[in-house]
């Protein structure tokens, strides 16, 4: 099993690489910046806000002039948690902080999409078709940047990975562990706007 895990982490970390490479080079902004500022774009600053002040939320935004800082309430939290921690833990600026949660989520979403596409069988060209499909989706590149989209796909790819076992042989502890991952995967999603 753990010889299994660390090859599916291997395989996770030489496709985030390359992955890694390509949305880089696809990104709109300039070479000059920095690999980390690169995928600090346009909502992470967002993120940035609520996992460093907090929820701010001001009824009379509209009519006041403030700024978009103040009504930031829409965006789900585990993400800025996260973020705040991983920037008190290891000392890093905010942006960086961010980036490094979301692409260590990345690379648990891709790791854990080996091991679910092992265990449903899929294996050599398969494999690297589901690879693939995943990371060459134009919108894949927000796997990457700073925002909570790699975090969902992680969370829900884990309860996909532990339906799986609860379903072959069900324990009272699997199934808490799969509702504390749902509990964790709805604190990734804002609440549907009707």
């Amino acid at each position: 099993m753990l010889r299994n895990s660390l090859s599916a982490a291997a395989i996770a970390l030489l496709t985030w690489a390359a992955f890694g490479l390509l949305a880089l080079s696809q990104l709109p902004e300039p070479w000059s910046l920095g690999m980390v500022d690169r995928f600090y774009l346009w909502d992470s600053e967002l993120f940035r806000s609520i996992a460093q002040h907090g929820y701010r939320h001001d009824p009379d935004w509209f009519n006041n002039g403030r700024s978009w800082e103040t009504h930031n309430i829409v965006y789900p939290p585990l993400y800025p948690w996260l973020s705040r921690l991983a920037h008190s833990l290891f000392d890093l600026t905010w942006p960086q902080a961010l980036v490094l949660v979301a692409n260590l989520a990345c690379i648990m979403t891709l790791t854990l999409l080996v091991l679910l596409a092992r265990r449903l069988q899929i294996r050599g060209v398969w494999m690297v078709f589901v690879l693939l499909v995943v990371t060459l989706y134009p919108g894949s590149v927000w796997l990457l940047a700073g925002y909570s989209d790699s975090l969902s796909m992680a969370l829900a790819l884990a309860i996909l990975v532990v339906a799986q076992d609860v379903l072959q042989a069900p324990t009272r502890r699997r199934g808490v562990l799969l509702f504390g991952l749902g509990v964790l995967l709805g604190l990734t999603h804002s609440a549907p706007r009707c």
